[in-house]
């Protein structure tokens, strides 16, 4: 079993969800015309995949738009159907479809752009954000929260929790994270073409969404874990050598702080 630190460090790497023992799950491309995709666990000894089940027509957006549930043992994935934004759980057991419903986010040009999914342990839901879906540039993301699959194969209801930013504002490359004691959600934030920002939203208080600027860009994460112990957020981004950084920022307190520490060269 990998320890909780590496599960991160190859979670964001793989924009893939890590199980609670350390496992890794994410999806796998399995047929072209119709695109499928099946379930998929990582032996963090070896660096195999091994396929799980069979195949899932749901188009996944292949990013950060994965979570695990791991009290149900479910994998979920936000994907997209013919209704729209869809949501989609799967065994983690045997890789068959648990439930699946339409969520009411929209999607910004393809596929999971401007949306996000984490599990939250702490209330046992989900926590999906996405485009309001009459995508006026004031209408905001919305954010809700669901129970996830019932024992009729559904989604439980949605409950909304409310609005942030607006439509200009975009979580880019899907990257979230979840602050289950504190209730905060974090996304990846476009300010303009070219510079980003992490975004702080306050699920329980629902205040003002809260925007840490890019200082730098080397102060700048493009996938993220929160780590509970440590109250950081986490993120690998590649150095200019070529290697690896593995960048904190520590979100309590009046001022972020920024750290940043180069992983050891990588075998493969």
């Amino acid at each position: 079993m990998l320890n909780s630190l590496a599960c991160v460090v190859l979670a964001v790497l793989s924009a893939r969800a890590c199980a609670g023992g350390g496992e890794m799950y994410g999806l796998v491309l399995t047929h072209n015309s119709p695109s499928e995709v099946s379930l998929a666990q990582l032996d963090t000894k070896g660096g195999n995949w091994s396929l799980i089940g069979g195949q899932h027509s749901v188009l996944d957006g292949m990013g950060d738009l994965s979570a695990v549930d791991t009290k149900t043992q479910t994998f979920y994935y936000l994907g997209d159907t013919s209704g729209g934004t869809t949501l989609l759980g799967v065994s983690l057991k045997d890789g068959s479809e648990v439930c699946q419903g339409v969520i009411p986010v929209a999607e910004k040009g393809y596929v999971g752009i401007a949306q996000s999914i984490d599990y939250d342990p702490t209330t046992d839901s989900l926590v999906i954000s996405g485009l309001s879906p009459d995508k006026n540039a004031s209408s905001g993301h919305s954010v809700y929260r669901t129970g996830g699959c019932t024992k009729d194969k559904k989604v439980e209801k949605l409950e909304f929790v409310g609005q942030f930013g607006d439509a200009s504002w975009v979580p880019m490359l899907h990257a979230s994270a979840l602050d289950s004691t504190g209730q905060r959600l974090f996304v990846t934030l476009a300010t303009a073409q070219s510079t980003f920002a992490i975004g702080v939203i306050d699920l329980q208080n629902k205040g003002d969404m809260i925007v840490i600027a890019e200082d730098s860009s080397n102060h700048m994460m493009y996938g993220m874990h929160y780590d509970p112990e440590r109250k950081n957020l986490i993120g690998v981004v590649q150095n200019a050598a070529g290697g690896l950084d593995l960048k904190t920022l520590a979100v309590e307190g009046a001022k972020p702080t920024w750290q940043t520490s180069t992983l050891p060269p990588q075998e493969i």
